[in-house]
């Protein structure tokens, strides 16, 4: 959860995820949906594809993270994506928040 209250969604193996909830990131809102996709060798592309566009459309979301092996089988989606939001209370001279306004979104700094 960052300052102003909003989550940190992960898209990540396992391993990833069960870290990232061990250190408190994990949450569950009144309709059940999560901020976290566990991918497994049954996930499909179209199934990570999905979550990233749920994620990134969420109003409660401000940051998602998924892992380079991931956000290479999603790559056209995260280099499509171009939303950019501002954060909560830039109404109050905050300025702009760019999440995923762009290629660098979950890509490792690799363009």
């Amino acid at each position: 959860v960052t300052e102003d209250g909003a989550l940190v969604a992960v898209i990540a193996d396992e391993d990833t995820i069960t870290g990232f909830l061990l250190a408190g990131v994990g949450d569950v809102d009144l309709r059940t949906r999560t901020n976290f996709r566990v991918v497994d060798g049954k996930t499909t592309v179209r199934h990570i594809e999905a979550s990233f566009k749920e994620f990134t459309a969420r109003d409660d979301v401000a940051i998602v993270l998924i892992s380079q092996p991931i956000a290479n089988m999603i790559r056209h989606a995260i280099a499509n994506h171009n939303k950019v939001r501002a954060r909560r209370g830039a109404a109050r001279g905050g300025g702009r928040w760019r999440g995923g306004g762009g290629r660098s979104v979950g890509c490792g700094g690799r363009r």
